[in-house]
């Protein structure tokens, strides 16, 4: 009997899943693309979803687009190296590789910021942040894993990150880290 009330389960949320994705999954994509928040897009479906499972949806569609991150970006290519000519104390000519610094607009990478979302307590919320309400909305409709997780740095998040350092909050924004496209 167990065994048939697992298939059960399994065939209930297969069901209940492609129901979602029928009903409201391509509206929840193209509306987020659109820049909608998670509490927006929820206002404005007319089929009857709870919340939670926009922000879930929400959130899938921000780490498939690259928008989100689990792990840091990047990593994959080495660096660039320049050399750099020097005169020795006799006068002698010598090389030396130092690694090149690239601007980020002209090598073609985007750049993330590390956030810590995730680690904040529910004491601690984002309202406490000082950030205004849409700013507060759009972290609000992420679910952020309990670990640095890394977001494209584009203009809604660079205004998130002014506020948070602007105001020395407590629960800091990490470093900027470059993806080579």
């Amino acid at each position: 009997m167990d065994g048939q009330n697992g298939e059960n389960q399994v065939f209930g949320r297969a069901l209940s899943d492609f129901t979602f994705e029928v009903a409201c999954g391509g509206a929840i994509r193209h509306l987020a693309h659109l820049g909608y928040t998670a509490k927006e897009i929820h206002e404005r479906l007319s089929f009857p979803i709870s919340y939670e499972r926009v922000r879930q949806a929400y959130t899938r569609y921000l780490l498939e687009e690259g928008i989100l991150l689990r792990n840091k970006p990047g990593g994959c290519k080495q660096p660039a190296y320049t050399y750099v000519q020097e005169e020795g104390k006799y006068g002698k000519k010598s090389f030396r590789r130092v690694e090149k610094q690239q601007e980020p607009a002209a090598s073609g990478e985007c750049a993330y910021v590390a956030c810590n979302f995730g680690l904040i307590s529910e004491e601690d919320s984002f309202a406490l942040h000082k950030l205004s309400e849409k700013q507060r909305e759009y972290l609000e409709g992420i679910c952020w894993e309990k670990r640095t997780m890394y977001h494209l740095m584009d203009e809604r998040m660079r205004g998130i990150v002014e506020v948070c350092s602007e105001r020395d909050v407590s629960m800091r924004m990490g470093q900027i880290v470059y993806d080579h496209e």
